[in-house]
């Protein structure tokens, strides 16, 4: 890969919570991965208030390893809290953000890199649902059709123009993350909608790539009518906070 203008060329942001389990070989994965492919790099960690010991886990990997960073605020408050608050913690030229069960595998961002080091993206997002996408391992069907419904959802209220807004493997440079977290208000798992609102209202060109992705049955998220109708809301919170006459089209 070629050199970075920053001290650190590229960052690795995974959020954790109760990831004590699933973390290790992803861990393990990622430093293999970046130590091969980049000179300057960091992996960094945000435990969003973990109960089974992911946290103390980490510091241990980071007292023998300065390349590691951990991320700590106390309290659960969020799959998109942490995110943000690791994107906004790393220096990378490029950050990734990443789930912490591997499901999507950080080799995969070999296609994307390319995108930005041309010019021809600020952001590239993995897809599960883009021609070429490799689906290993997949979700059961109440777990589909509730994806399919949301999709719909999403292109009705807020943001049309990809075909998957939730995989959780997105590429960026460090200016469009910046950006886009900064400006942040959502902090559940729906917040992968906001960001791309955001990089569309900032003039932040988004790409989107297929990807191999495995689900992992012991998924954090669960769907009944309750989390349907707080997901319905937050789409209406995204769509009034950016004021969202139409919705808008990422290009």
């Amino acid at each position: 890969m070629g050199e970075g203008e920053g001290d650190i060329q590229f960052s690795a942001v995974i959020p954790c919570y109760n990831e004590r389990r699933r973390l290790p070989p992803t861990l393990a994965a990622v430093r293999e991965y970046l130590a091969r492919a980049w000179k300057r790099y960091e992996i960094v960690v945000v435990d969003d208030g973990s109960t089974d010991g992911t946290g103390d886990w980490v510091r241990e990997q980071a007292r023998d390893d300065a390349r590691i960073r951990l991320v700590g605020y106390g309290g659960n408050r969020g799959k998109g809290y942490a995110v943000k608050q690791g994107m906004l913690d790393a220096r990378g030229d490029y950050m990734l953000f990443m789930d912490a069960d591997g499901s999507t595998a950080v080799t995969e961002v070999e296609q994307m890199c390319p995108l930005l080091e041309r010019g021809e993206a600020d952001i590239v997002i993995g897809s599960r649902k883009e021609l070429g996408a490799q689906i290993k391992v997949s979700q059961n069907l109440p777990r589909h059709v509730a994806g399919v419904v949301f999709s719909y959802l999403i292109r009705w209220l807020v943001c049309y123009g990809v075909k998957d807004t939730q995989c959780g493997f997105k590429l960026f440079t460090r200016k469009a993350a910046r950006d886009v977290f900064c400006c942040l208000t959502g902090s559940s798992a729906l917040f992968d909608v906001e960001v791309l609102v955001l990089a569309v209202q900032k003039g932040h060109r988004v790409r989107e790539v297929p990807v191999a992705w495995r689900h992992d049955h012991d998924s954090r998220l669960t769907y009944d009518l309750k989390k349907s109708l707080r997901i319905f809301g937050e789409l209406l919170r995204i769509k009034i906070v950016h004021r969202l006459v139409l919705p808008v089209r990422i290009t």
